[in-house]
């Protein structure tokens, strides 16, 4: 029987610590690819969250405007309601003086 040589021969391939190296660094690799497209994540979520909130900001300053508008308008309407409740009020009540005084004048002709 002939001794085995455990000496490694590079011929072989290359060793265990060689190998665990070399997957340790494809590792470390990824992992920084990987924390890079996170960074990119993070930038592009808060880049749109900004732009959703500007864009809320603006709708919700076109929605108060609208309100604002509104509310004027229906106070002009009911003013104008007032109005004509006044005008109305004001030709019942003209009439009802012209006939006061066309009865006072019938009462005291007729006497």
């Amino acid at each position: 029987m002939t001794a085995q040589n455990n000496e490694f021969n590079y011929r072989d391939g290359v060793s265990l610590k060689e190998y665990t190296d070399s997957q340790i660094c494809a590792i470390r690799d990824q992992l920084v690819g990987i924390e890079k497209l996170h960074n990119v994540l993070v930038s592009n979520i808060e880049e749109a969250t900004t732009l959703a909130r500007v864009g809320i900001e603006h709708r919700l300053e076109g929605i108060s405007e609208k309100i604002d508008t509104l509310s004027i308008s229906k106070a002009t309407l009911e003013g104008k309601a007032s109005q004509k409740s006044v005008s109305v009020a004001m030709v019942f009540s003209s009439l009802t003086l012209i006939l006061a005084v066309i009865s006072l004048i019938l009462v005291l002709v007729l006497k």
